[in-house]
């Protein structure tokens, strides 16, 4: 990290140690950023509840949500996304964390792709099975079609995946078994 890199906050305040853990998961981070001196600002329950998901602790998300059972009906937009956000930072098991919790499985996150389509594109079967079994729908988005497209022609498995991580070809049956269709338009 640049020096005063890990200091910086955005316009709202938020730091980068904030924007690793609630708003992308990537708890894999925070060590060198608490490192270079980042330093988490205050936090909401819903915060609590995102970052607790981030870590992978079920039990502390459940209390927080139960003391407000309301709390994911306040959440903002980009609130909602969270799964997906989880998905595309390879936070699965915060992703399932949320998911089960309530938050949106239809609602997008960068490049409008969905946590199904995060999941192909990063070629994980698992996420995809454990997504389409708490209710994730197969949509197409514009520039990726449906989850199945996505992993025939947008394989990123470099981005942030430890090589042998992906499971390109595991994903395809799980995704026509959800009953994704093969694009009539199938290129080589």
């Amino acid at each position: 990290l640049r020096v005063g890199a890990a200091q910086a906050k955005t316009f709202t305040g938020r730091s980068a140690l904030d924007l690793a853990e609630r708003w992308h998961g990537k708890v894999e981070a925070v060590p060198a950023l608490e490192r270079g001196g980042a330093t988490r600002g205050e936090r909401t329950a819903l915060d609590q509840l995102i970052v607790a998901a981030a870590y992978g602790d079920e039990a502390r998300a459940r209390v927080l949500l139960e003391a407000d059972p309301d709390l994911l009906a306040q959440a903002a937009h980009w609130d909602r996304a969270r799964v997906a956000a989880f998905a595309e930072a390879g936070n699965h098991r915060g992703a399932v964390i949320l998911a089960q919790l309530g938050f949106d499985l239809k609602a997008p996150s960068w490049m409008d792709m969905t946590a199904l389509h995060w999941a192909a594109c990063r070629g994980n079967p698992q996420l995809l099975r454990q997504l389409l079994e708490l209710g994730a729908p197969l949509v197409d988005v514009p520039g990726f079609g449906s989850p199945l497209h996505t992993a025939l022609y947008q394989r990123w498995s470099s981005f942030g995946y430890r090589p042998g991580e992906s499971d390109y070809v595991g994903v395809l049956p799980v995704l026509l078994a959800a009953g994704g269709e093969v694009p009539a338009d199938l290129r080589p």
